[in-house]
């Protein structure tokens, strides 16, 4: 089982199930958590709102369920989750991940923390995509955004912390899987 090399911390999405008109699919909107949810390895549903959005609707950094998750600010490891995917319809080049810390703000990332997504209906991740979080700066205020251009740091006034490029997690059709792990995903197709 290629998953033992690794553990999933939180996930969008049903892997080795093609997204296309699911009730993960968000192509061309967004994908933001409840507030209250905390992170799981297994993808709920009812966890999530899907909304139609344009560039002009997203605001990066600044979920509103934000210290509705838990009290962490003792607890180790760094928590993940994921708060926000987006996939703008009128901008492809403006996607990004939003990540939430609640016990994470201002620490960086040591341990192998990856984004990795499933494409299409592939029971296996994208390794070739996936992007290590390893060094990585949480901001003071918890958050990380991980966008797959320059163009969305433009759109969003400064606010990606990462440029992850074409081909990375970051760069989904909102109808790929998305997840946060800890281990080394190419550690499993070797």
């Amino acid at each position: 089982d290629p998953s033992k090399s690794f553990m999933v911390i939180d996930i969008f999405g049903v892997p080795g199930e093609d997204g296309t008109g699911t009730n993960h699919d968000f192509k061309d909107s967004k994908a933001v958590r409840k507030s209250g949810v905390p992170p799981k390895s297994v993808w709920d549903p009812d966890d999530w709102i899907i909304l139609e959005a344009k560039t002009k609707d997203m605001y990066p950094g600044e979920w509103s369920g934000v210290g509705s998750l838990i009290d962490g600010s003792e607890h180790k490891p760094l928590v993940f989750v994921i708060t926000e995917l987006a996939d703008p319809g009128d901008d492809d080049e403006s996607r990004y991940i939003e990540l939430y810390s609640p016990n994470g703000s201002d620490h960086e990332i040591t341990d192998d923390v990856w984004l990795i997504r499933w494409i299409d209906n592939n029971i296996y991740p994208d390794i070739a995509s996936a992007y290590s979080l390893k060094g990585l700066t949480i901001g003071s205020n918890g958050f990380i955004v991980v966008c797959n251009d320059d163009a969305a740091n433009d759109s969003y006034d400064g606010a990606c912390d990462k440029i992850a490029g074409s081909g990375s997690p970051a760069d989904f059709g909102g109808d790929d899987q998305i997840a946060v792990i800890v281990g080394d995903p190419s550690k499993s197709f070797m």
